[in-house]
């Protein structure tokens, strides 16, 4: 169906936060709108940026190209044109002096409406009261500036920025300092850098946002809030939001005052969202935003007061006799009843991950009528540190002021429950004292490199999620073959990959010690204190190479077994020592248990580098005649170090305090096979490693029962079995990289399907090649020994059973998914 009009339209520059509610509000009396998008939009808006992308009849992308705006423009007759949001004042007066419409503002103080220097300068010239201040580019000029003050403190931020961002209070030059730097050379929340930052004296006393609407230089107050904040860290935050009205004693002092700034501003039309401090000396206007308040409900205005500055900038711009004729009324009203209304800004005293979601409690308290909370199970919440970081905010609506903080008192109390038992810490141990955002902060000092691949802007809030994912392709590109100068580093050396090329892990000291601690820990916690014998034999690898220092900080005597040397070997060195605790690999357990010479009598079992099913863990304890609590099967990665381990109290495996694990659908990360069973692939991000980019890795592990759980007062991870790896590598004794299995394939038996399968304890590598030869096999075989050279000493000493090549038919192949499969 088509549809022909001359009706006006209106065009709406970002309309986010507040602005997002004009949308339906035009719409609703027959309006059409146009929406323009600025070229950037900060990731908080991305919500509203769906929605107005829904809503609006046509949404225009400006792409810096302003000719072909102005062109796409004149398609329509424009009513009015407005500013949605802080970072669209700009354009917005732009576009309205370019088509020079009547319901506009003074275009040459347009910067001054978005500048805070610029704002500040324009009401002192006009003689309104004033902020002193000083805009600075360099450390030497802040500096002359603080040598000629006398207070302290003072406050920085920068010159076009919006909700608290980049706002320090500063006590000391050096505070000073930091935050110049914390502020010079970064993005604002509106993606334009920061070249100046503004300094300026601390005002004291109450805060208020002031909101209205102009028209022809008419002003209606719609809505007076006193703003409480708390400081954090010595920086001001939101606390809550209290209306005030006109039947308030500081109501017309402050909206007298507000209305003579906006005019010494310019502002003679449209809506304006100002805060004011109200001194000694009288009120002082701290900055006025021409638009609408930004996340303002306006159902909460319109319930308590019968308008708001959506309803009121409609009747300014399509009923303006109705608008001038409500100016008038609220003039001459000088008492007002009204309900008592309040926004509650969630306050967080930490990071965690979100555990639970804090709504339905919030939404139970009676007096609430909305909660928003930013953050969904699973997420990583941050520490709130301004208004963009509050993690929610919650509006009460009461009778009388003293049932409005009643309620409020419940709201907290409520909000601090959450925190305590929902929120479950991200890093649980002093000795990292890192949450996410310092960790990828930390991340991308150590490699530069992911900084590049990283899009996220750490300074504004985030998710884990948001972050990108570092598989085997990244780390090949990136880490596994560079030159790494870390100081005092051990190298670790693992399977190949495509270039044929040894991966390199690095361990600074740091990284070491807290491995070495946390898997002490877990290890002695399990032994106890009363064995003073170990043995381990574990092949290569990391957790080969860190055994006997673990055991030596135990106090425990300890024997450590060459991988290279044949099995007869190792059977005669435990059938010696007879160790008490045995620490090993359970492939080479079950080569030792299969030669029938094994007679060591272990009373505790430690076994890591492969997947031990509780049924292969209950055969093992009846064959040592050991209780099966007295196996403890560790999880690890060279990569990441300790991972987890099996908790026998709680049937789970359970996670290292210092790792925040997820999990993601196979298909997910590779779309080419399609899995359909009960693992999702294991993502860890470590607390605990500073030379390896563990934010996000892709494990390639397959586990089943991903949860968290209450244990013995605190929430930990775990997860039911381990089901082996998917994709990418393959465990035999050590990793085998897919890559190479695939590139010895293509050498010797090119172009033909194959899969995996280890069910038995051996590596078969089942090829759909009915003619396939010995000498092809034999060629195989050779080529991964060759590029696994750990892997063929395993073979040779009789550790792990040898690799088998098999010929199938084409109908037997079943994937190219590599997991290891255990009936349970």
């Amino acid at each position: 169906m088509s549809e022909v009009h001359n009706k006006k339209v209106i065009v709406i520059v970002d309309a986010y936060t507040g602005g997002k509610y004009l949308v339906p509000a035009f719409q609703a009396i027959g309006y059409k709108v146009i929406h323009i998008e600025s070229p950037f939009t900060p990731s908080y808006f991305n919500q509203d940026q769906e929605f107005t992308r829904r809503t609006c009849d046509r949404t225009i992308i400006y792409n810096f190209s302003y000719g072909e705006l102005l062109e796409t423009l004149n398609e329509y007759s424009i009513k009015a044109i407005i500013a949605g949001s802080e970072g669209a004042v700009e354009l917005a007066d732009t576009l309205n002096n370019e088509f020079e419409l009547p319901f506009s503002n003074d275009i040459e103080l347009s910067m001054a409406r978005r500048d805070k220097y610029a704002m500040q300068e324009a009401i002192k010239k006009a003689g309104v009261a004033s902020i002193d201040q000083a805009m600075v580019t360099s450390t030497s000029e802040l500096s002359d500036w603080l040598a000629g003050r006398d207070d302290w403190p003072v406050v920085l931020k920068p010159l076009k920025s919006a909700a608290t961002d980049g706002v320090s209070i500063c006590h000391s030059e050096s505070q000073a300092l930091d935050a110049f730097h914390n502020i010079m050379g970064k993005n604002d929340v509106f993606g334009a850098p920061n070249t100046s930052v503004l300094c300026q004296e601390f005002l004291e006393g109450a805060e208020y946002v002031v909101n209205g609407i102009a028209r022809d230089n008419g002003f209606f107050f719609t809505d007076l809030f006193e703003s409480r904040k708390r400081f954090v860290d010595g920086n001001p935050i939101y606390d809550e939001q209290i209306l005030r009205y006109v039947n308030d004693e500081c109501y017309h002092e402050l909206s007298d005052y507000t209305q003579v700034a906006c005019q010494a501003l310019g502002l003679r039309n449209g809506a304006f969202h100002a805060e004011v401090m109200l001194t000694k000396r009288g009120p002082v206007l701290i900055e006025v935003g021409a638009r609408i308040a930004g996340g303002a409900d306006p159902y909460i205005i319109e319930e308590t007061l019968g308008h708001s500055q959506v309803s009121k900038l409609v009747d300014a711009i399509v009923r303006p006799e109705v608008f001038d004729g409500s100016i008038h009324q609220l003039q001459s009203r000088n008492t007002i009843s009204h309900k008592k209304a309040a926004y509650v800004y969630m306050l967080s005293p930490k990071s965690g991950c979100v555990l639970e979601d804090p709504l339905p409690a919030l939404k139970n308290i009676k007096g609430v009528v909305s909660a928003k909370y930013h953050y969904d199970i699973g997420d990583i919440q941050n520490k709130t540190i301004d208004l963009l970081t509050a993690p929610g905010a919650i509006t009460v609506i009461e009778k009388d002021s003293q049932t409005l903080f009643e309620t409020i008192a419940k709201v907290r109390e409520t909000e601090q429950t959450f925190y305590d038992k929902g929120l479950g810490e991200v890093s649980k141990t002093p000795e990292t004292g890192r949450d996410l955002a310092s960790l990828v902060r930390d991340t991308i000092q150590t490699f530069p490199w992911y900084g590049e691949i990283n899009q996220v802007d750490i300074n504004r809030p985030f998710t884990i999620s948001d972050l990108p994912l570092i598989d085997e392709a990244v780390l090949t590109e990136h880490y596994y073959h560079a030159d790494h100068q870390f100081e005092s580093m051990d190298i670790y050396l693992t399977s190949g990959t495509t270039s044929g090329k040894r991966k390199r892990i690095s361990y600074v000291p740091s990284d070491q010690d807290i491995y070495l601690q946390q898997r002490k820990d877990i290890i002695q916690n399990f032994c106890g204190n009363s064995y003073k014998t170990a043995c381990a034999d574990l092949g290569t690898g990391h957790a080969a190479a860190t055994a006997g220092e673990i055991f030596r900080l135990m106090g425990c005597e300890t024997e450590l077994i060459d991988f290279t040397r044949p099995i007869a070997e190792h059977i005669k060195v435990l059938n010696r020592i007879n160790p008490e605790i045995f620490f090993t690999m359970p492939m080479i357990l079950d080569a030792l248990i299969a030669t029938g010479e094994l007679k060591a009598t272990p009373k505790k079992i430690i076994v890591v580098g492969d997947v031990a099913s509780l049924d292969w863990q209950k055969k093992v304890a009846l064959f040592f005649g050991i209780r099966v609590n007295d196996i403890l099967d560790l999880f690890g990665s060279i990569e990441i170090g300790s991972i987890a381990f099996f908790n026998h109290e709680i049937g789970k495996y359970q996670f290292d305090d210092y790792i925040l694990p997820e999990v993601i659908d196979a298909n997910t990360l590779y779309s080419e096979v399609s899995y359909n069973g009960p693992g999702e692939v294991l993502l860890l991000t470590s607390f605990a490693r500073s030379s390896f980019p563990a934010v996000r890795f892709v494990t390639n592990d397959l586990i089943e029962g991903f949860d968290h759980i209450e244990h013995k007062g605190k929430t930990i991870y775990v997860f039911d079995r381990c089901l082996g790896r998917y994709s990418g590598e393959f465990k035999h004794g050590e990793k085998v990289n897919l890559s190479d299995i695939t590139a010895a394939i293509a050498k010797h038996a090119p172009y033909k399907a194959y899969d995996l399968d280890d069910t038995k304890g051996a590596l078969v590598i089942r090829i759909a090649d009915p003619d396939l030869n010995q000498s092809q096999i034999d060629s195989i075989k050779k080529e991964l020994m060759e590029r696994n050279p750990d892997i063929a000493e395993m073979i040779l000493s009789g550790l792990v059973g040898d690799i088998e090549v098999v010929c199938v038919s084409e109908s037997e192949i079943r994937c190219a998914v590599s997991k290891r499969r255990y009936k349970s």
